[in-house]
């Protein structure tokens, strides 16, 4: 459990150091905007993982949070996902999300 715990507050710093580049390159570069994509589903299958095997509740804050993102970027085709809802969630919501997974790590 705590590896995966491990990886996933690497997954939310790799998200964080992405967005780190800022707006520009998210808009003008599609891979730059899948990077973020990629990574916050992966997170919300580790953080899936990690409610399973802790048997933790699936409506438990963060990790409910960070699946119901996996899930929107995982299954809405491209054309359904609005590129400034990834941007606003990520600069707004990834340091709140690194401190909890950092928490839970203690």
């Amino acid at each position: 459990m705590s590896e995966t715990l491990a990886e996933l507050a690497r997954v939310l710093d790799q998200v964080a150091e992405v967005a780190a580049a800022g707006r520009e390159p998210f808009d003008s570069d599609p891979r730059h905007r899948w990077s973020i994509e990629r990574l916050w589903i992966y997170a919300g299958n580790l953080a899936d993982r990690h409610c399973r095997y802790a048997g933790i509740d699936d409506g438990a804050e963060p990790w409910a949070e960070l699946v119901r993102t996996r899930n929107l970027y995982a299954h809405y085709t491209p054309d359904q996902i609005v590129a400034d809802r990834i941007w606003y969630e990520t600069t707004t919501d990834i340091e709140r999300l690194r401190r909890a997974v950092t928490s839970a790590q203690s």
